[in-house]
């Protein structure tokens, strides 16, 4: 029996080394629509429009999904996209990872409030090693209007993310990202979406950062359900009012699923924490 396997997409403007392109075919639920190649979906603001991919997937294998999207009306936050596009096409990627042999993997789009969502040029590859280069792009922060690869936090205490603003002094660039003060109760967190890694691997982050008032960033490696455990690594940094570069690395045991998403959380203190030069590299 055939197998479906179910994500949420989530893109970056990050490349990897992949073998050759395999045959996709496309197949649209409603209300999606299609037209000289390019797949449109008027979203009304409700459910979740599954947009399904239809090729070989064979199981324990990591596939990049690549494609590009435009949106008619800009949103701060879109479901699933590590950055907002928006009236111009722009392409991005997303990587899968498949736990079992199938031939259909439903992807989950959600643009928040009603709006109309075009994707095209569609293709899929499989990875045949990791990607070299630091897997956090615009992590200077300098193109605002392409956004960065972290999503909003998306558990119960987690508040809102960061925003671009000019750079309070940093040595390079104009501008850092700011995560302002969360209210009581909650914490401030930036998580990208599933980035590819390697079982006995390796991880490491470098990045700077400084606070308004000293403070704590907490920083996680979180490589989720791995054996029906929650594997992580985290490491809270102490941070003071001048700007500083801080390293984390990881030795990355035996992996289930060879995926790992970063996260940076601050907690309810005053004075916002800044960051910038995020690099995260893996081998």
């Amino acid at each position: 029996m055939k197998k479906i396997i179910y994500c949420f997409v989530v893109f970056s403007l990050v490349s990897a080394l992949c073998g050759a392109d395999i045959p996709l075919k496309i197949k649209l639920e409603m209300p999606w629509k299609a037209a000289n190649g390019t797949y449109t979906l008027d979203y009304s603001g409700k459910l979740w429009p599954k947009l399904i991919l239809s090729f070989p997937a064979q199981k324990g294998k990591t596939y990049k999904f690549s494609c590009e999207v435009r949106l008619e009306k800009p949103v701060k936050r879109m479901e699933g996209l590590r950055a907002n596009p928006g009236k111009e096409f722009a392409p991005y990627t997303h990587y899968i990872y498949a736990k079992a042999d199938t031939e259909k993997i439903s992807i989950n789009l959600n643009p928040g409030e009603p709006n109309q969502l075009q994707v095209r040029n569609c293709k899929v590859e499989e990875m045949t090693a990791l990607p070299t280069e630091n897997l956090i792009w615009n992590g200077d922060f300098e193109n605002a209007s392409f956004g960065n690869v972290f999503m909003i936090g998306s558990w119960a205490d987690q508040a809102s993310g960061g925003r671009w603003l000019a750079s309070p002094d940093f040595l390079y660039g104009e501008k850092s990202l700011q995560m302002p003060m969360p209210v009581s109760g909650k914490v401030n967190s930036l998580v990208t979406p599933d980035l590819p890694v390697r079982s006995n691997g390796k991880i490491k982050v470098t990045f700077w950062a400084k606070a308004d008032k000293p403070q704590g960033l907490t920083v996680q490696f979180d490589f989720l359900g791995q054996f029906k455990k929650h594997l992580y690594y985290l490491k809270t940094f102490n941070l003071n009012t001048e700007w500083q570069e801080y390293t984390m690395e990881y030795d990355i045991p035996e992996l289930q699923r060879p995926l790992v998403r970063l996260c940076f959380s601050r907690k309810h203190a005053p004075g916002a924490v800044w960051l910038d030069m995020v690099d995260l590299r893996v081998e």
